[in-house]
């Protein structure tokens, strides 16, 4: 068994996604810039386009669209993970776990047991932490974490290593407990991939790394454009055959110069804006064609199936993000349920779709697949976003109160009746 230390550069991607431009990252990437004889920096690369946020946050958005919702035979299992699921606490979870995931290109979920045996969940700041695996051949056999930490009001270094029969725990290199845990529970320490990398052995990738070239090259042609427009605005001007300076005088736009003195101002005369303006366009139109998630924004008149056949690409990719956090995220729960009082937990979670569909149209379409026989009126609920057995329940609750409310009201009346019938004021009439 081997130990293999990460060197994949998260801090990397962590800073194309979070900051600016700065001299450095200009200097080393050839980015626009300039400098003054003082070494101040008078130009410099600016976000003017955040291509990254967007392609980034609206992947956040569409697999999260319908939120977390779970579904199990096991009703109270089910009410369990409904209750864990909608608390604050675990909403900042998974917005962490997932956003992680989508800028590194892989996050993890961590699960522990705290000292009353509550269970718990943290994501660890993969920035933060240095993470290694154990391999044996081509398997992954177990997990280390390392990060510093205060305990007593002192810097520790804590190291966590999880294999598949337990988890050791390391305080400054000297091991404080082992918690031993059963085989079919797998790691403690769950990685998760954003999606599968040619390039890195276990690790995931991320849109960053084929989008950043492209928003850096866009940053710095608008950064160029901006210099241009500034040489229009403050432009240089060249006098010669002054014979004082100081005679040279300006009331509104006319300038009093010496006789057979001259001036010019020293303006750009080139083409090359309209050139730039191309470059734009065409990495625009690149980045557009390699993330489907920049289309949307002029894809606003489209619903439903329309907008999904424009969509195909995108779909998919959303839909192997799901398959893999929400995998992840599934055996974190399983841990917590177990860990909770129930035994193999099983549960599936119910998502809607990536792009909506239009809502009349499905059920009209699932009308007629009922009638026809072909699909349950469980399955069409699932699909529509219900829960067919809880729906069930309050629909027989209704039918039990209307019940109720019209027997309460037959009896109502034929208690008139019968009070006006022996006052003999009126004669018994028929109830309809």
């Amino acid at each position: 068994m081997k130990e293999i230390q990460c060197t994949k550069p998260f801090r990397k991607f962590y800073d194309l996604f979070y900051n600016g431009y700065d001299l450095d990252y200009c200097k080393q990437r050839g980015l626009f810039y300039i400098v003054d004889k003082l070494g101040n920096v008078r130009y410099i690369t600016k976000t003017f386009v955040d291509y990254a946020q967007e392609v980034i946050t609206t992947d956040f958005t569409l697999i999260l669209n319908s939120g977390v919702m779970v579904q199990s035979q096991d009703k109270e299992l089910e009410q369990f993970l409904v209750d864990y699921i909608s608390t604050i606490e675990f909403q900042n979870l998974l917005d962490k776990y997932i956003m992680q995931g989508l800028v590194l290109g892989d996050t993890l979920i961590r699960f522990s047991v705290d000292n009353d045996g509550k269970p718990r969940l943290s994501v660890p700041n993969l920035n933060e932490t240095r993470i290694s695996y154990f391999k044996e051949g081509f398997d992954v056999v177990g997990w280390a974490i390392e990060y510093q930490t205060i305990i007593d009001e002192d810097y520790v270094n804590v190291r966590e290593e999880y294999f598949k029969n337990g988890v050791n725990y390391y305080v400054n290199g000297e091991l404080i407990s082992t918690v031993p845990y059963d085989e079919d529970e797998a790691f403690w320490l769950i990685h998760v991939i954003n999606k599968p990398s040619l390039y890195w052995d276990v690790w995931g990738s991320t849109d960053l790394e084929n989008i950043y070239e492209a928003i850096d090259e866009i940053n710095s042609t608008f950064a160029r454009m901006g210099a241009i427009e500034d040489i229009y605005a403050k432009p240089k001007i060249i006098a010669s055959g002054m014979r004082d300076f100081n005679v040279m005088k300006e009331s509104d736009n006319v300038w009093l110069i010496n006789d057979n003195a001259e001036i010019q101002i020293l303006e750009y005369k080139g083409s090359i804006l309209p050139s730039m303006l191309d470059k734009i366009k065409f990495l625009e139109e690149y980045l557009k064609s390699m993330m489907p998630e920049l289309l949307l924004a002029n894809l606003r008149e489209l619903t439903g199936y329309a907008l999904k056949l424009k969509l195909v690409k995108l779909i998919m990719k959303i839909n192997t993000y799901r398959r893999n956090y929400f995998g992840g995220l599934k055996h974190a729960l399983k841990l917590v349920a177990k860990h909770s009082g129930f035994e193999n937990p099983e549960f599936d979670f119910v998502l809607s779709d990536v792009i909506p569909n239009d809502e009349f149209q499905d059920v009209n379409r699932y009308a007629q697949l009922m009638s026809m026989g072909i699909v349950s009126r469980k399955t069409v609920s699932d699909r529509l976003g219900f829960n067919y057995d809880y729906e069930q329940q309050v629909i027989q609750q209704e039918r039990n109160n209307d019940a109720n409310y019209m027997s309460g009201l037959i009896d109502a009346k034929l208690k008139r009746l019968d009070r006006r019938g022996a006052g003999g004021q009126t004669k018994e009439k028929k109830i309809e």
